[in-house]
C-alpha cells in the first residue's frame, strides 16, 4: 500500500509550477518543466504529512462526520482505500499557506495548477473525489487539512477520537507487517517496544516547518486571466 509512503506514489509534484511527473526514486528531485530541485528526504517529508492530512483529516473525517449527521454517533469503523494522489499533491500545496505562510491566491492558485496537471496520473485511486474546483468544497478541504495539522481541537471530539484511534491502529499493523517482511526475530518484549514506538511516532509526527517551503510556487503558469491583464 502506498498509504503514508511517497516513495510508494507512482507519480511526483513539482513544488514550484505544479507540474506532475513519474517518480523516478532520484535525488535530488528535479522537475522534468522547470527545473526546480528539492532534497528527497525534504521532499518525503512534506508529502507524508500531507498524505496523513487527506487519509485522516479530509477521509476518514467526512465518513465520520457523514455518520454523525445521519445517526447522531458513530456505530461503524471503517478501512479506506489509499488518498487520492492528487489530493495529497493539493494537501501539499495547502500547507505550503497553513504552515509556509504562502498568500491563499497563490495555494488556490497552485492547486487548480496541480488538478489541471492530473490526467498525467492515469490510475489515481482514491476515497476523495475532486471537486476542488468548486470554491466551496476547496475551502472546506483547505479548512480540514489545517485543523488536522495544527487546529485539532476545532475537531469534533467524538470524530478526533476515531481519527486518532485509526492512525495508531494503523502504526501499529504497519510495523508489525514491516517486521514479519523482514523476518527479524524478536523477544516479546522487544515486539512491544517497536510497537510503542510507532505508535509514539504516530502521535508526534515529524511536520514540515515554514522553512521547508520556501521558494514554493515561483513558476506556476499564468491564469487566463492573468494573461488577458499583461
Amino acid at each position: 500500500m502506498a498509504k503514508m509512503n511517497p516513495n510508494g506514489l507512482s507519480h511526483m509534484v513539482c513544488f514550484s509550477c505544479g507540474n506532475i511527473f513519474p517518480n523516478e526514486q532520484k535525488n535530488p528531485i528535479a522537475c522534468l518543466s522547470c527545473g526546480y530541485e528539492i532534497k528527497a528526504e525534504m521532499y518525503r517529508k512534506i508529502m507524508k504529512h500531507a498524505m496523513c492530512a487527506v487519509y485522516y483529516g479530509y477521509d476518514y473525517r467526512k465518513v465520520y462526520e457523514k455518520q454523525i449527521a445521519n445517526n447522531s454517533l458513530i456505530t461503524e469503523r471503517y478501512a479506506l482505500v489509499d488518498p487520492s494522489t492528487l489530493l495529497c499533491f493539493c494537501a501539499a500545496a495547502a500547507l505550503s499557506g497553513i504552515i509556509g505562510g504562502i498568500a491563499y491566491d497563490c495555494v488556490k492558485k497552485a492547486i487548480k495548477a496541480i488538478i489541471s496537471n492530473g490526467n498525467a496520473i492515469k490510475q489515481d485511486i482514491g476515497q476523495s473525489r475532486i471537486y476542488l474546483f468548486e470554491s466551496h468544497e476547496l475551502n472546506t478541504f483547505i479548512r480540514y487539512i489545517r485543523q488536522y495539522s495544527i487546529d485539532r481541537d476545532e475537531i469534533d471530539s467524538g470524530v478526533l477520537k476515531e481519527i486518532e484511534d485509526e492512525e495508531i491502529g494503523w502504526a501499529a499493523s504497519s510495523i508489525t507487517t514491516e517486521l514479519i517482511f523482514r523476518g527479524v526475530t524478536l523477544t516479546e518484549e522487544e515486539i512491544r517496544e517497536a510497537i510503542h514506538d510507532a505508535i509514539h511516532d504516530a502521535k508526534n509526527p515529524d511536520r514540515p516547518i515554514k522553512d521547508n517551503f520556501v521558494r514554493f510556487w515561483e513558476s506556476l503558469p499564468a491564469t487566463e486571466e492573468e494573461s488577458n491583464n499583461a
